[in-house]
């Protein structure tokens, strides 16, 4: 799906590989099994911390696996005045921004550590890193159960905007009627985690603007999934499925209803990748419990 060509073998083969795959979809088994990696969150600072920058790194600290707020985010305080030699290569290779800094970290589609955002340490950078309505209501979406939610990154250009959303929401009805999930049986690789949502084919489009403040954090996750797409100017399309991971986006003229339906076709394909990181995919910071959607209800 990447670089705005086809679905390519490699993906295909991947996700969808005939030896000892279950039936369950890869959607769901992503749903179900597969714990996002952690977005490394660092603040650098040189000694004491204003009263400020500290009640900021604390709502930080509220974030990440078994903390308050559950999400894929792992804080890293690193004090320069205290510095060691991996600290110091560190700042100088993020650019050594002005202090206290935020930077932000993840591996992209190519396993590669890459840089989502950095700059000043300040309210509104953290508060758009670790939540969005957007991010938000894809949230709501898959664990309801939908199949893939579809975010469009807008280009700016109204047109060209309007016309890509138009061919996605349009051949997602499609294929809605057309593709099928794969029949489950008694065996026990089959068996879904019991109080989940709904097994079901349903797809669904988001789509954020490109001048929305409040998404920046959101679309440089996305831009930043590839080495260079984040130098396009045409809209972007992105399935989002399992707990928030994409394969990688459809880009301008890529946006084509063949992509789209391979695109599909994959999430619902019978899942033979039972290891994560066996698959190709790239995971968006969230702030959830995932795992609450499989708790007995009360």
């Amino acid at each position: 799906m990447r670089r705005s060509a086809s679905l390519g073998v490699v993906i295909l083969l991947a996700l969808t590989g005939p030896a000892g795959a279950c039936n369950v979809p890869v959607f769901r088994y992503a749903l179900e099994k597969w714990k996002p990696d952690l977005y490394q969150v660092y603040v650098f600072h040189r000694g004491a911390l204003s009263k400020d920058d500290a009640a900021l790194v604390k709502t930080l600290g509220k974030h990440g696996p078994g903390e308050d707020v559950a999400s894929n985010l792992e804080l890293n305080a690193v004090d320069l005045g205290k510095p060691t030699k991996e600290t110091e290569k560190l700042y100088e290779a993020v650019g050594k921004p002005e202090l206290p800094a935020l930077v932000v970290q993840v591996q992209n589609l190519d396993r590669e550590t890459v840089t989502i955002w950095s700059g000043k340490l300040e309210k509104n950078p953290v508060d758009r890193l670790v939540q969005s309505a957007a991010r938000k209501e894809l949230v709501k979406r898959l664990q309801a159960g939908e199949t893939a939610v579809w975010v469009v990154l807008e280009s700016g250009d109204k047109k060209k905007d309007d016309e890509a959303a138009a061919l996605l929401e349009k051949e997602l009805k499609r294929v809605s009627g057309k593709l099928k999930l794969p029949q489950l049986t008694d065996k026990i690789e089959d068996r879904l985690t019991p109080n989940g949502p709904p097994l079901k084919l349903s797809f669904s489009v988001i789509r954020v603007k490109k001048e929305d403040a409040a998404e920046e954090m959101l679309r440089w996750m996305l831009l930043k999934s590839e080495e260079d797409i984040a130098k396009r100017t045409e809209p972007m399309a992105f399935p989002v499925f399992g707990r928030g991971r994409t394969l990688g986006g459809l880009i301008g003229a890529g946006i084509t209803a063949e992509n789209i339906e391979e695109g599909c076709a994959l999430l619902v394909a019978p899942c033979s990748c039972k290891f994560k990181n066996q698959s190709p995919g790239f995971d968006l910071l969230m702030s959830t419990d995932w795992e609450a959607i499989f708790a007995p209800k009360k």
